[in-house]
């Protein structure tokens, strides 16, 4: 019965592991990122970082909406494109403010490494 049970234990965790992680030094675990630099400084860097993945977002929904065709019966002209792009820039600027893809973490860690370094 042990045998079961360890064996289950063993699959279940094949399952929870990360398939690409890596082992992580002791060092990195212990030293938060930004802990030498003032709060100011800090929050500024976070605030640049979100704004970044924001404008990202909305180049990027930028090229899936020039994709997507012009209602002929009520839409089209210069009015509506213009609008349009204005329109999917806030949808990039939301979509940045409640967490994005995740693009500011990464642009923050790398904004604090060239800061500290």
């Amino acid at each position: 019965m042990d045998t079961m049970i360890g064996s289950a234990v063993s699959a279940a965790s094949l399952h929870t592991r990360r398939p690409f992680s890596l082992p992580v030094p002791q060092t990195v675990l212990t030293a938060e990122p930004g802990a030498s630099l003032d709060p100011a400084r800090h929050q500024a860097l976070r605030t640049i970082a979100r704004e970044y993945e924001s404008m990202f977002l909305g180049r990027m929904l930028q090229q899936m909406y020039a994709t997507v065709g012009v209602d002929e019966t009520f839409g089209g002209g210069s009015g509506e494109q213009m609008f349009r792009d204005l329109l999917v820039d806030e949808y990039g600027k939301q979509a940045g403010e409640r967490g994005g893809i995740g693009l500011a973490d990464g642009i923050l860690r790398e904004l604090i490494r060239a800061q500290e370094g």
